[in-house]
């Protein structure tokens, strides 16, 4: 089949009426910032997710019209590209979305020029592919597709060539389950080339075109699915489109780009689902494009790539749009044990009695030693003092380097039953008395399980312990560390891990904490006399009460890895005790874990942690 894309006809727009909202726009303040382009060749029609703090952008279709299955990871901390595995399928405009820390990537067009109906997985601690359960409608290209709720959507779109068929009819992916489940039909015509995305409680399609009309759409629908039923929204105030890009901060949603097939658009319009509201917002600064890709991390929105109206020039330029309303700065800093910070051992079952704190290795197994089953654990303690005090902690990644040279097991990894878990420390222990009959305590608290190992010399680097962290952080009093273990403590099965003893110290166990600092308020307090959060753990409601300085605030709730999930305006009295409650209304949506509360009243910013647990 012909590219479909490449070869559609240019069409003639009838313009229509802007529909301008009277609306202060909340990002006068934003701007566009250049950073480090995309490697590999510039591309179109790029599948994207974002995992933890990183972005991951792979795929497409370059100029030339070959599609492309590379992956490339970016840190916007240092604002670098790495290389990760390849998606095992060469596609373009395929759906995309991350559930859980796994990116997945469903249909699209092949390099065959046939349409798949595949879906895979990708797994960034281990940094794989696994082909999973295929998307049960016709294979689809040009389609919406989002994640909320732990659930991923994919629908709508063209089977076909230009001219369809198109599609209307949406599925729901379950991680879990690895089912797909038919959902209500979208409510528009069907057409191809929309754009999805979600906020912390909904999804939204729109956009696209039709060929056969021909015309381009503007509409906006909601998708709630508590209730599986799409709402109609206002529409897009500018021109209609296919293949816009989008993104979200602050829980709006920001759309720009897209073509007409006679103009590629730079005007960019954020939306606010709560007063159903479009906003104009700073155009990008470059040439306008379509088919290019969009997303956020830690409130930050990034586009890439793209294709320009001749049909010829594709792009890997990646911009950034900054709120600067926030005045926040995000740090992040890597701490490894060494002499001075932090310390490391292994305790060995089969020497019950003897200290290992200069041992090379980093052990968990369970081997045989002259006949009797013996167990290797490990012990790890990174200094947490270099979070400043006023910082609000957001996320911790983990890094374990296989040992490159075994003196325990024939290779680094294992056996068939070696997956392992880090659990929290709770009692003190020391780096130059630690053996196996003083090991120190632990709890299961959200212990994370790593599970078996797919290489001999397989390394896990971004292994996501913030709960850990976090844990650590609330408990200072008994919490100490990690401990490495074995699930199942039976022969013969093993990890092994470089320690802070290894010669080359690019190999030592690391931690990366990130936090974000305050930067423009004039107070902020982490534990005010005059703020009151309860419960701390918490399940259907969650109390505010504080003594208020000014008569309007906001009140934000963040999820571990940034991302904001609620966001209120609140008006009070100033010098009143303002009591706030919140409901499961407005907590729909939250799934359990840990959340970052901040209250903003005037100049002051409260920050609390509190864990959802339903």
């Amino acid at each position: 089949m012909q590219n479909p894309i490449r070869k559609m006809r240019k069409l003639t727009l009838l313009l229509s009426v802007f529909i301008l909202i009277a609306n202060l726009s909340y990002s006068q303040n934003y701007s566009w910032k250049q950073k480090a382009s995309i490697p590999g060749l510039s591309r179109y029609g790029a599948f994207k997710f974002v995992i933890g703090s990183y972005g991951y952008v792979g795929g497409g279709c370059d100029s030339l019209g070959n599609n492309l299955n590379d992956l490339w990871m970016y840190n916007p901390l240092n604002n670098t590209w790495t290389q990760k595995s390849s998606c095992p399928i060469y596609t373009r405009t395929a759906g995309s979305f991350a559930i859980n820390f796994k990116g997945y990537v469903v249909g699209g067009i092949l390099n065959s020029g046939s349409i798949t109906n595949q879906l895979y997985e990708y797994d960034a601690i281990t940094n794989s592919w696994t082909q999973k359960s295929n998307y049960p409608g016709s294979p689809v290209y040009g389609a919406a597709s989002f994640s909320l709720n732990g659930k991923g959507y994919y629908g709508i779109g063209n089977g076909g060539a230009a001219t369809g068929p198109y599609f209307s009819d949406f599925y729901e992916y379950d991680p879990n389950s690895n089912n797909w489940s038919q959902k209500a039909n979208f409510p528009g015509s069907s057409r191809y080339g929309v754009i999805g995305v979600a906020t912390a409680n909904y999804g939204y399609v729109g956009f696209g075109g039709d060929e056969n009309v021909p015309a381009f759409y503007n509409e906006w629908y909601q998708y709630d699915p508590l209730l599986d039923v799409w709402n109609f929204k206002q529409s897009y105030p500018s021109f209609g489109r296919t293949y816009p890009s989008t993104f979200i901060i602050n829980n709006k949603i920001y759309i720009t780009w897209g073509h007409d097939f006679v103009n590629a658009f730079n005007l960019m319009y954020s939306y606010d689902e709560v007063s159903n509201t479009w906003v104009s917002e700073p155009a990008f600064p470059g040439t306008g494009r379509w088919a290019g890709i969009g997303f956020s991390i830690n409130n930050i929105g990034y586009v890439g790539t793209g294709w320009d109206t001749t049909g010829i020039n594709t792009f890997s330029d990646f911009y950034e749009f900054s709120p600067q309303e926030s005045h926040d700065s995000i740090q992040c800093v890597t701490v490894r044990p060494d002499s001075l910070r932090g310390k490391d051992a292994i305790i060995y079952s089969i020497m019950p009695n003897t200290n290992y704190n200069t041992h090379q290795e980093l052990l968990c197994n369970a081997w045989t030693c002259q006949g009797s089953p013996c167990i290797s654990r490990a012990l790890i303690n990174f200094d947490l003092s270099v979070i400043p005090l006023n910082a609000t902690f957001i996320s911790a990644t983990l890094d374990l380097y296989s040992h490159p040279t075994p003196l325990t097991m024939p290779v680094a990894n294992y056996g068939t039953n070696n997956s392992f878990v880090i659990r929290r420390v709770t009692s003190p222990w020391s780096e130059d008395s630690v053996t196996w009959n003083t090991q120190p305590t632990t709890t299961t608290q959200n212990e994370i399980t790593i599970p078996q190992s797919g290489l001999p010399n397989q390394n896990y680097l971004n292994i996501d312990v913030t709960t850990l962290v976090y844990d650590m952080l609330n408990n200072p009093q008994s919490s100490y560390g990690f401990m490495l273990k074995l699930v199942n403590e039976i022969p013969y099965n093993g990890r092994d891990f470089a320690s802070s003893d290894y010669p080359d110290s690019t190999l030592w166990p690391s931690i990366t904490y990130c936090y974000i600092m305050p930067t423009s308020v004039s107070s902020v307090n982490k534990n005010a006399d005059d703020i009151r959060v309860f419960p701390t753990l918490f399940q259907n409601k969650l109390n505010v009460e504080y003594q208020s300085n000014k008569s309007v605030g906001r009140l934000e709730l963040m999820d571990i890895a940034g991302q904001l999930k609620l966001s209120l305006p609140l008006k009070q009295t100033p010098g009143a005790l303002t009591k706030l409650m919140l409901n499961e209304s407005q907590l729909y949506g939250l799934n359990n874990g840990m959340y970052i509360l901040r209250l903003t009243d005037g100049e002051k910013v409260y920050v609390k942690r509190v864990v959802r647990s339903k």
